[in-house]
């Protein structure tokens, strides 16, 4: 997934916030979550973070071409793992993410839907969007 740096993604060091990951991250899940079938997030289920963890490796600035590639790592019982990379001009990577999200249902904790499971057990552990 392409991403285009807007300049509110900046801090005052003229790179983007570390804060601004996060929304590239949730980005890339919806689109690989999208991509195989499951309809937008409502107040019935949804996904929520429960962790997080982000590894800053080179700045990224305004003009920069980045590319996110978030692939499914594990489908537990009740969550999903994801890991993202992004790179810049495809090749020098900037940052490597990991995170965990817990279904819910109704707002509680539920099992991953044995629907969701096949869908992305056709295919999709291991692929990147």
């Amino acid at each position: 997934m392409e991403i285009q740096v807007r300049y509110s993604d900046l801090d005052t060091l003229g790179h983007v916030n570390n804060s601004v990951y996060q929304n590239y991250f949730e980005m890339g899940r919806i689109m690989f979550l999208e991509s195989a079938g499951f309809p937008h997030e409502s107040d019935r289920h949804s996904f929520v973070v429960a962790h997080m963890e982000v590894d800053y490796i080179r700045p990224v600035h305004l003009g920069d071409r980045i590319t996110l590639e978030t692939e499914l790592e594990t489908i537990g019982n009740t969550s999903l793992t994801f890991r993202h990379t992004l790179y810049r001009d495809g090749t020098e990577v900037c940052a490597r993410a990991r995170a965990v999200l817990v279904y819910r249902e109704n707002g509680q904790k539920a099992r991953v839907p044995d629907a969701l499971r096949a869908l992305l057990r056709e295919g999709h552990i291991g692929t990147t969007t």
